[in-house]
């Protein structure tokens, strides 16, 4: 060293010792100044290190050094938040404690390969973290030896690749699931790339099938073969197909379709995309059993729909499900209305709880019901219905569904209702054609004795009068046999004209002793010479006894027993309406009167306020409908607990 060189000295701690007149002029530190303060070059080991230790936390690679004779690790960097200088272990011994169980054979037995013979150190392995858990590090290292060949010191890094691990882990498992779903996938799946001349479409190979494709299509080894090698002729008959394929590799737009390939016979449900330009993925499905199905549905749906009878699917608790327009018709439900609803809504109560709980038992053993059912509609009225109720079975043999088929009788009830009173009649019209026979001959034998002895005896004998009496009463059994037999014969011939004051008289000699027995009175109110009314009398003879019958009934309700005020009052007037002559027949009570609810039913078919004491409801109903075929009017007024008052209107005929 020269004089003139600079010279600056540090202590064993980096720190200046001695700095000579070169050194002061070159720095320009003065020796005072100097002694003591770090060398310079001292800093820029520092900064170096600090930057190193910066670079490794942000790679987060930790740097280490290892004295193999004494077993000291010296750490720098950081590899793991939890792993910082000053915390990693200090000695091979802690670095083992902190290797996970199942790594650390394997980990020692590299490093121990490594300092024999230098076998390349380089692995991946777990570490316990300070946070808790474990962290996955690579770790890579190169040993210093001696002249004698042995290694004495270790130098090397690791670099923290949890992040990675876990990311190479998940995508292996995605890569798994996505195998196992191409190959288990009940689908049809095939990776396709189009073969195309000028832009257009001709065919595409096959580059990989699933399973499923095999198994629906029942095509075999079709990867590496195009399409029409696989189905010869398919492009001359579907051609829509190949278009389509290849307007998706084309255009990169997914789509989705069914469509019918005929050279295959069969509907397919297809999604098709596009993984990359040129290729084209399918992925399908057979539909046509679904095709089959859906059609023959659609049939019996569109039959249901336009069925006459009303049908009502429910679930197993009788829940509605379903109901076709029919329902809405007959029952004036909406179908929005009933579904959710049990069909106890259309519950009339004509029915007592025995009847529903013997339907329950048949439906409950999974047996067909049929019957009839009188039922209310939304507005009240009542119908009746013939319906047949089936339980719909699963593929367990469990109810899950009742399907009910309803058909509306009302007018069918109504007739053979009417059929039947018609026949009754006409067996009491033949019995009566056999009594009145055998009665006649001795009442004629009565009525000639009877008139025998009044010729024969003094006009003065006391006898006389007995006499004349029985005249009088053998006349009046006359006339009830007559009456009957009139009312009994209903016979189906034109309207004639006819007297209503004989009406009310022929109606009255069947009925006034049942009223007497009851202790009602009569009174009766009909002027001479009223015009006539074409009709057929047994018909309104049979309406006015309906009215005569309802006031009985309704005065016996009020008064058990004798009252002053039991009374039936039955008045003939002409009247006039819109210009023309009517007659009004009026039978009045003094009963308990006709409550609204009541009235606005009261001429529906099977509406009666006399169940169980042998009402039907259909004697108004009969009657409302004999009366409209004569085009006359049926009405009524009442006073709550005062009166109501039937009116019969007949059209006066100018016919003589």
């Amino acid at each position: 060293m020269s004089a003139g060189d600079a010279v600056i000295s540090p202590d064993a701690q980096g720190r200046v010792e001695l700095i000579n007149p070169a050194a002061e002029t070159l720095t320009g530190w003065r020796a005072d100044e100097a002694c003591g303060k770090p060398h310079p070059a001292q800093k820029d080991r520092a900064a170096e290190k600090r930057r190193l230790e910066l670079a490794c936390q942000c790679g987060r690679v930790a740097l280490w050094e290892w004295d193999v004779a004494t077993g000291v690790v010296e750490w720098s960097g950081s590899v793991e938040p939890g792993h910082r200088t000053g915390v990693f272990p200090h000695t091979i011994t802690e670095w083992e404690s902190i290797l996970h169980p199942d790594d650390k054979a394997r980990v020692a037995e590299a490093l121990n390969q490594h300092l024999r013979d230098g076998t390349p150190y380089e692995i991946d392995y777990r570490v316990r973290c300070t946070v808790g858990g474990y962290a996955t590090w690579h770790d890579s290292g190169v040993a210093e030896r001696n002249a004698q060949g042995q290694a004495v010191r270790m130098t090397g890094a690791c670099v923290d690749i949890t992040g990675r691990k876990k990311a190479e882990v998940a995508r292996r498992r995605i890569e798994e699931s996505y195998l196992s779903l191409f190959e288990n996938m009940l689908n049809g799946f095939a990776y396709c790339r189009m073969i195309c001349e000028q832009d257009q479409p001709q065919d595409f190979t096959y580059l990989a099938v699933n399973k499923a494709f095999e198994t629906l299509t029942g095509l075999k080894d079709v990867v590496g073969r195009t399409m029409s090698e696989v189905v010869p002729g398919i492009w001359e008959q579907d051609r829509e197909l190949l278009e389509a394929y290849g307007r998706v590799a084309r255009t990169g737009v997914p789509e989705k379709f069914e469509i019918y390939v005929g050279s295959m016979k069969m509907w397919l449900d297809i999604s098709v995309y596009r993984p990359e330009e040129g290729d084209f993925v399918m992925v399908f499905d057979v539909i046509t059993e679904r095709k089959r199905v859906g059609e023959s549905h659609a049939r019996l749906a569109t039959a249901v729909e336009q069925s006459a009878e009303a049908i009502v699917i429910t679930d197993a608790k009788g829940m509605i499900l379903y109901a076709n327009p029919a329902f809405e018709k007959i029952t004036g439900y909406r179908r929005e209305e009933a579904i959710g609803q049990n069909p106890r809504i259309l519950k009339s109560g004509k029915h007592d709880a025995e009847f529903y709980r013997q339907m329950w038992t048949v439906l409950s053993r999974g047996e067909l019901w049929s019957g009839r059912i009188i039922n209310k509609r939304k507005d009240g009225t009542l119908y009746e219905e013939e319906a047949s109720i089936s339980p719909v079975r699963n593929a367990a043999g469990k109810i899950v569904n009742y399907v009910a088929v309803k058909r509306d009788v009302t007018q069918e009830a109504a007739q053979e209702t009417q059929l039947r009173e018609s026949q009754k009649l006409a067996s009491i019209g033949t019995l009566a054609s056999g009594v009145a026979h055998e009665i006649n001959n001795p009442i004629n034998g009565i009525m000639n004795y009877a008139q025998l002895i009044t010729n024969r005896m003094a006009k003065d004998s006391p006898l006389q009068e007995f006499a004349t009496e029985i005249i009088k009463e053998t006349e009046r059994v006359a006339l009830i046999v007559r009456n009957l037999l009139a009312f009994a014969r209903q016979e189906k011939r034109p309207h004639d004209l006819a007297d209503v004051s004989d009406i009310v008289t022929a109606s009255l000699s069947l009925i006034r002793t049942v009223m007497r027995h009851d202790q009602i009175t009569l009174t009766v109110d009909t002027p001479t010479n009223l015009p006539k009314v074409k009709c057929h009398k047994q018909q309104i003879q049979q309406v006015l006894m309906n009215l005569l019958t309802n006031a009985r009934d309704a005065l016996n309700e009020k008064y058990p027993g004798y009252d002053e005020d039991k009374v039936i009052h039955i008045t003939v007037r002409p009247i006039e309406k819109d210009g023309k002559p009517w007659i009004r027949m009026t039978v009045e009570d003094h009963g308990p009167g006709i409550q609204q609810a009541v009235g606005d039913h009261i001429f529906d078919p099977f509406f009666t306020t006399k169940l169980g004491r042998g009402g039907t409801g259909l004697g108004l109903s009969i009657s409302h409908g004999i009366v409209k075929e004569h085009n006359g009017e049926l009405h009524f007024e009442t006073e709550i607990g005062r009166y109501t008052r039937f009116h019969l209107d007949l059209l006066v005929t100018e016919e003589e």
